[in-house]
């Protein structure tokens, strides 16, 4: 948390109780709604709203995970430093921030975070992947996936692999969790990742689809997702999968039904990272935020407002942070 002088905090604590003054650069705001984002100078975790701003995590070492936000906005689930390291490159573990009570809680069980770091629409459980500690320099790294119920403590192991579980997302009701990773059947070397959903009360894994970053719509009726384009060139065979071969740059942002049915492509972009950030729902599951990678280096981002009434795309931030998340702005 940024640090203030006494005075200074008393004020904003009195007239911000949730939030703290706006910055004076640009960072991406939204009338009549909240949004989790990241901020590259320094990097920072904030939460802004149209006239306000909340810091709620300032570390050098940047963000190396997808932290995301509860329906309410009341709970933020993210990661934090292992206490008492001072690597570059440190280990972190699982964190909460209780955005009323503005206090982070850490999970000292869930050390080694990668990827994404979801909390579950109603702010009860978290689902994240630990990497296991390495006996030896030569073995082969161990993802753990699992979700931790924060009222109760129970822990819930979804998988356990030598691939990495990516872009996690809860569906409305709680009861499941989409995510991407390398298909069983994948080419070694190819960029191509298939879509799965996690039952949490049968266990059953089903692939619905090939893409990557999903995203669950607030409504449940449907799932976003990064999709690729079929592409002509058969020289870029490292991109080839179940007999077709696709663009390597190229990608559209795709809706399907949470069964995996009725997709249809959204909008297209270019990039040359890996789009590994979701797109994002408004609240009534009628827009969408679109990250597209815009300066790899300073790890800037164009983001689109993409209505799917309308169908049409419009740039809204350009050379921002990322935003992870969106949710209704309170009084």
């Amino acid at each position: 948390m940024r640090r203030f002088n006494i005075p200074i905090a008393l004020l904003v604590a009195i007239v911000f109780p949730r939030f703290i003054q706006a910055q004076k650069y640009d960072l991406p705001r939204l009338p009549g709604a909240e949004l989790l984002v990241e901020d590259y100078q320094p990097d920072r975790l904030l939460f802004t709203a149209e006239h306000k701003t909340l810091t709620l995590q300032n570390d050098g070492m940047g963000l190396r995970w997808i932290p995301t936000i509860s329906a309410d906005g009341n709970v933020v689930a993210s990661a934090h430093r292992v206490p008492g390291d001072p690597s570059p490159a440190p280990k972190v573990m699982l964190s909460t921030y209780s955005v009323s009570d503005g206090k982070w809680t850490e999970y000292p069980d869930f050390e080694g975070v990668e990827g994404s770091v979801a909390i579950s629409p109603d702010g009860s459980k978290v689902a994240c992947v630990t990497r296991d500690k390495q006996l030896r320099l030569a073995d082969l790294p161990r993802f753990r996936f699992r979700v931790l119920n924060l009222r109760t403590g129970q822990i819930t192991v979804i998988l356990e692999s030598k691939d990495l579980p990516m872009g996690l997302s809860w569906s409305s009701n709680g009861r499941r969790i989409a995510f991407d990773m390398w298909p069983p059947d994948h080419r070694l070397g190819s960029e191509i990742r298939a879509i799965y959903v996690a039952d949490l009360e049968t266990g059953k894994i089903s692939q619905i689809g090939v893409g990557q970053s999903p995203s669950w719509s607030p409504s449940g009726e449907w799932i976003a997702y990064v999709s690729y384009i079929e592409g002509a060139d058969h020289h870029q065979d490292w991109n080839y999968y179940g007999g077709r071969y696709y663009a390597n740059n190229d990608f559209q942002i795709s809706l399907m039904s949470q069964i995996g049915t009725l997709s249809r492509a959204l909008m297209r972009f270019h990039t040359e990272v890996v789009p590994n950030l979701k797109p994002v729902w408004s609240p009534d599951s009628r827009t969408l935020l679109v990250n597209e990678s815009q300066n790899p280096d300073k790890g800037t981002f164009n983001i689109y407002m993409l209505d799917l009434i309308t169908g049409k795309a419009m740039k809204k931030f350009k050379n921002v942070g990322p935003v992870y998340a969106w949710v209704e702005a309170r009084p």
